[in-house]
């Protein structure tokens, strides 16, 4: 037995040395009696007294978790007693002093058996800083998605603004090249029909850019000159 024993001592200490090596934060789940065995790093990370844990709260670390995440990890924990072995969750938690941490862990679950009653084991890590990221990151996406949406907006609706003023100078520019005019006058109004059809052709290019970022582009089959547009 006390061979046993000296073995079983080791092989904790090879246990707590490779949690210490990955920086995991452990605990161990007494699924009969409801209650966590909180490893000293894991106590560290949250910033509380295991002593004070298992005294006033039952080996529960339920108050430190956000009342909103309470059900999603109990069902976890529930699914760990039916399907098992092993379940991957991230919640967050709250310490004493406030600070707000994102755990990611890795559940195992050991059923019921002859020799032993079931236990959950759990491995932690901090992961609040990636969160964090990923969370700004997607904070931002949704700000240059509606920024791009705006955008694309505004530029339809000046091209649609823009074109009705222009049809109207291109129009009477056509009108007024059937009058009466000197030389002179004709290539002005020449002038004016061909920069006007040029502003035409570019709010039609803005307009197909923002239809092109909404998905909304159809391509048209039309004639055209291949050595026009090779020029």
């Amino acid at each position: 037995l006390r061979a046993a024993q000296a073995e079983v001592e080791v092989d904790r200490a090879r246990w707590e040395m490779a949690a210490q090596a990955a920086k995991a934060a452990v605990f161990e789940y007494d699924i009969d009696n409801r209650r966590y065995l909180p490893s000293p790093r894991f106590a560290e990370l949250l910033g509380v007294d295991l002593e004070e844990i298992n005294a006033r709260h039952g080996g529960s670390m339920q108050h430190l978790i956000p009342e909103d995440w309470r059900k999603k990890l109990a069902n976890q924990l529930a699914a760990l007693e039916t399907d098992g072995p092993i379940v991957h969750v991230e919640f967050p938690v709250v310490r004493p002093d406030g600070r707000l941490l994102w755990l990611r862990g890795t559940l195992v679950h050991r059923r019921r058996t002859a020799v032993g009653p079931p236990r959950s084991l759990g491995f932690n890590s901090d992961v609040t800083e990636a969160v964090d990221i990923k969370q700004a990151l997607s904070v931002a996406k949704e700000a240059a998605e509606a920024a791009s949406a705006a955008k694309s907006r505004f530029l339809a609706n000046m091209s649609h603004e823009i074109r009705t003023p222009l049809n109207g100078v291109i129009g009477l520019a056509g009108a007024l090249s059937r009058t009466q005019l000197n030389d002179r006058q004709q290539e002005m109004v020449s002038l004016i029909r061909s920069s006007g059809a040029a502003l035409e052709g570019l709010l039609t290019d803005i307009l197909d850019m923002s239809k092109i970022e909404a998905v909304k582009l159809a391509i048209e089959e039309a004639a055209f000159n291949l050595a026009d547009a090779i020029s």
